[in-house]
């Protein structure tokens, strides 16, 4: 009796006993995070990337087998925007432990160019496509964008499918959220769809997807938007650099022409 109280009165931090392991994998396959953590009580799992938590995301599957201490995050189909730090965090209240490792996305072997808009396409399960179905498919992916801060910013995309795929907005492979700043339009007949940024700033800088779906599949295209500032091109920047020009030059030159 006395030995069952203590087993259930034992209590023990997380500790993982298998870390996870850094991975370089290729765009557009598989990848999968796996690691074990045992502790007690029952450990509270929960997994970063580029310490941003993705525990909701639609972008991973996530599995925790509690007897077996088994974490596995499953990639099914990484792009560029994937590559960075993942982190997995177990916490109890006796403590926490964490295991993190670095995922590497290599360019396909077709690819040449990294900055380049980054397609990948997932088929559902058999049963679920209908006869005479097609999985959606990027017959033009949107382009990477680099925009003066002010200015607007246009993706453009062509997606077919059967039957016709809805498509959705991302930012960081979290959906986009739509302001008075974001046109988005979908044309369902020619299958085009695009995404405007108007009077771009600093914080619309990073990894855009435009993502479709049906019951065949689903198909993502990535690119990259930069907003650069537009410091060199102010009026104020060029009447400043005139002054310092005046100053070191100009003034050095009638000093020592009056010394003479």
């Amino acid at each position: 009796m006395n030995v069952r109280v203590c087993q259930w009165m034992c209590v023990v931090a997380p500790v993982f006993s298998r870390q996870l392991e850094n991975v370089s994998a290729q765009d557009g396959s598989e990848v999968i995070l796996s690691c074990v953590v045992n502790g007690h009580p029952p450990l509270t799992v929960s997994w970063y990337h580029n310490d941003r938590s993705i525990d909701t995301s639609a972008d991973f599957a996530i599995s925790y087998d509690q007897p077996s201490g088994r974490c596995q995050l499953l990639i099914t189909d990484c792009m560029a925007s994937d590559q960075g730090q993942f982190k997995c965090v177990a916490t109890n209240p006796t403590g926490s432990a964490q295991t993190q490792c670095s995922v590497i996305i290599l360019p396909r072997h077709d690819s040449t160019d990294m900055t380049s808009s980054q397609i990948s396409t997932v088929p559902t399960s058999g049963d679920e496509v209908d006869v005479g179905g097609q999985a959606p498919k990027f017959l033009e992916p949107i382009q990477p964008c680099v925009v003066v801060e002010g200015d607007s910013c246009t993706f453009r995309a062509v997606v077919r499918g059967d039957p016709q795929p809805e498509v959705e907005w991302l930012k960081e492979k979290l959906p986009l959220e739509m302001t008075n700043r974001h046109h988005a339009t979908y044309d369902v007949r020619s299958g085009v769809c695009s995404l405007m940024l108007r009077d771009c700033r600093q914080a619309d800088t990073g990894v855009y997807s435009c993502r479709a779906g049906n019951v065949c599949g689903r198909a993502t295209c990535t690119a990259n938007v930069v907003v650069v500032r537009t410091y060199f091109s102010s009026p104020v920047y060029c009447c400043c650099l005139a002054v310092y020009l005046l100053l070191i030059i100009v003034c050095p030159v009638q000093f020592m022409a009056l010394h003479n």
